[in-house]
């Protein structure tokens, strides 16, 4: 369905999910920017939460990293933007398409 939202001048969609839904999309490369909303305050249970469970990394020097960070605040929440991928590459894609 990517192709065809493209074709059609679509070039952002909002995914929100868990962190099966986060790590497939992130695995699959479909993902270019990650916007991550912090809340203050601790929700859980037994078992242990994490935001991305995907291909993962042995060591830090190999993991995924976000460039062109920013940071917003959102009342008590913290807004955290970045890339995974350069956005001046992902500009020039979708305006040359």
């Amino acid at each position: 369905i990517l192709p065809q939202l493209h074709h059609l001048g679509i070039y952002r969609l909002l995914l929100e999910g868990g962190t099966t839904v986060l790590s497939d999309a992130i695995d699959s490369g479909m993902v270019d920017q990650l916007m991550v909303i912090h809340s203050p305050i601790l929700i859980g249970g037994n078992s242990p939460f994490s935001v991305y469970s995907g291909l993962g990394t042995t060591q830090l020097s190999n993991a995924p990293a976000l460039s062109h960070v920013t940071y917003h605040r959102a009342g008590r929440d913290m807004i955290t933007n970045g890339y995974l991928n350069d956005p001046l590459t992902l500009l020039r894609s979708t305006t040359h398409s």
